[in-house]
């Protein structure tokens, strides 16, 4: 097993005992609302309608919506039958779950929330303050300069990825985009149920990305995806 680790394992690993997560205050800590479990939309009405959206109307997102597009990206949803671990919105391989989901919220960008960057914490259903003050222009240089600034909000997933390197190796990569992958279209799905529309991006500068987030060494950006109420369609 050892001899199959290659170099670049053995960096995570170390990296993970050496750099440590930062404690983050408690206030800072805001508990979300209940999300929903049953909708007005079908499944099969969200596929067909799903779209990837560019721009974005002014409406504010409240905390509710909020809440609901965190949940379906990483929210609870269960126990596990034969671990004790909680299962989670999105399919992990081995159940490790090593995405962490944070959210630029712009200003005038979620009614009664201050702008700023916020971490989700599934099993508390929360998200706690990471970095005060709008971020939303340093999050569009690192996107190669595409145009988020018009979405209220942008969710930008990273991943712990020596959680999936202990146990599979070489290819836990590969399992850390899958499961983004798995997290962008349950956005997708959730947010055309809630008529806000998904800008779904894989184009950006990781360097820039990890200075924003002040992330440790352990965490890597995988995605990034913007979004916002869809404009109202202009008649003709």
């Amino acid at each position: 097993m050892i001899k199959n680790i290659t170099y670049f394992t053995l960096i995570l690993l170390i990296c993970a005992f050496l750099y440590p997560q930062e404690k983050i205050k408690s206030e800072s800590i805001i508990k979300l609302p209940q999300p929903e479990f049953k909708g007005k939309v079908s499944v099969e009405e969200a596929i067909n309608a799903r779209r990837t959206i560019r721009e974005f109307s002014q409406e504010l997102i409240t905390l509710k919506e909020l809440s609901q597009l965190l949940w379906c990206a990483q929210g609870i949803t269960g126990e596990h039958a034969t671990k004790a671990i909680k299962i989670r919105a999105v399919p992990s391989a081995g159940a490790l779950y090593p995405l962490n989901v944070y959210v630029s919220v712009r200003a005038k960008g979620v009614e009664d929330l201050a702008p700023g960057i916020y971490k989700y914490n599934p099993e508390y259903h929360s998200i706690q303050l990471v970095v005060e003050g709008d971020q939303t222009l340093k999050v569009e240089e690192a996107v190669l300069g595409q145009t988020i600034s018009t979405a209220p909000i942008t969710f930008i997933i990273t991943s712990e990825s020596y959680k999936m390197t202990i146990k599979y190796a070489e290819r836990a990569m590969q399992y850390i985009y899958i499961e983004a992958g798995h997290l962008g279209q349950n956005l997708q799905l959730q947010g055309e149920a809630m008529n806000i529309g998904t800008w779904l991006i894989g184009a950006y500068w990781d360097g820039k990305i990890v200075d924003i987030l002040k992330l440790p060494y352990r965490e890597i950006p995988v995605y990034v995806i913007a979004a916002g109420h869809k404009k109202a369609a202009v008649s003709k």
